[in-house]
């Protein structure tokens, strides 16, 4: 059953959000948000006085669709902090005016502060989830005395009255910093791991690539058969979608151009042609950059050992 739920709400999660990224701390937001509604809604509705249910289901209802609106809206601009902020702070002030006709302190509503609490501590900084608690906790102080107060109390009195909810919202505070704190590190070790995986994949794609290329060079007799084996091996170790090796020969036409791919004849024509009259450097072992073919090619010289014997060729690509 429990399965079931979890399928189903994923589902929802994704279709609903279908351009964001849905990460794990955002679907426990989300459903804690919706299913804290839910709750302290219910709470208000079937609680005293009973009367007034007609007015309860309008709040409750409007609650609803202003959590759905903002959670959107959360998720949508949690990497802007300046945007999240003001988020914050504008349904803050929404929940303390929800107390106003609700109960103040003793409004079921006062429990569901802990959804604005619990998204700064996600995504602010720490002292931004301590500000809000205090304003909220303040403000419904402040209400309760001027509202809910038929044996005119003191506001310090109504405050130490209340003193176990300002000592469980605290601690809950607390306990939401270092749990959001705690998954913070899991989630840049996770991402450490898994780039540290992919690079040792890489490592070793690189080292079967040149050990192919050594069984290449020992497989192939020919010219034409080894550099064709080492411009497609040299393709997978860069990544590139084209590469070539180009050896000079007594005139241009006679050089041997060898691609990972196939490039049409007058391609190849163009090329062969055109590399002898570039003006490279061929003593100097940087990568330069040349125009062929309507493309832009990375290329740096062969020296063997320390003569210019060609070029190596790689197709730029974004940047």
């Amino acid at each position: 059953m429990i399965l079931k739920i979890k399928y189903v709400f994923n589902s929802l999660m994704n279709k609903h959000f279908k351009n964001e990224t849905i990460t794990d701390v955002v679907k426990i937001i989300y459903a804690y948000r919706i299913l804290s509604c839910a709750l302290t809604s219910f709470a208000y509705i079937v609680g005293r006085p009973h009367m007034y249910v007609l007015f309860k289901l309008g709040v409750s209802i409007s609650l609803f669709i202003l959590t759905s609106i903002i959670t959107d809206y959360y998720i949508k601009y949690k990497e802007f902090k300046g945007k999240l902020k003001t988020l914050l702070l504008i349904e803050t002030l929404g929940l303390v005016f929800l107390l106003l006709p609700t109960g103040g302190l003793n409004s079921p509503f006062i429990w569901y502060s802990l959804n604005p609490i619990l998204v700064a501590a996600c995504y602010l900084p720490a002292y931004f989830s301590w500000m809000n608690l205090i304003f909220y906790l303040t403000s419904g102080t402040i209400i309760s005395y001027c509202f809910f107060n038929p044996e005119d109390l003191e506001v310090i009195t109504i405050f130490t009255d209340n003193s176990k909810l300002v000592l469980i919202f605290s601690l809950i505070t607390l306990a939401v910093q270092l749990l959001s704190g705690l998954t913070k590190k899991l989630y840049i070790q996770t991402k450490a791991l898994e780039l540290s995986n992919r690079q040792k994949q890489e490592s070793m794609n690189y080292i079967m690539s040149l050990y192919q290329i050594l069984e290449a060079l020992n497989n192939h007799n020919t010219k034409d058969k080894l550099f064709e084996a080492l411009a497609d091996y040299t393709a997978k170790l860069t990544k590139s979608e084209l590469c070539f090796y180009w050896l000079p020969g007594e005139q241009s036409e006679d050089g041997i151009l060898k691609v990972n791919k196939g490039i049409t004849t007058s391609e190849q024509k163009a090329i062969q042609e055109s590399i002898p009259y570039l003006n490279l450097d061929t003593d100097d072992l940087q990568i330069q950059i040349i125009h062929l073919i309507n493309k832009d090619f990375m290329v740096i010289p062969i020296l063997a050992p320390s003569t210019p014997a060609g070029l190596i060729g790689i197709l730029m690509q974004n940047n």
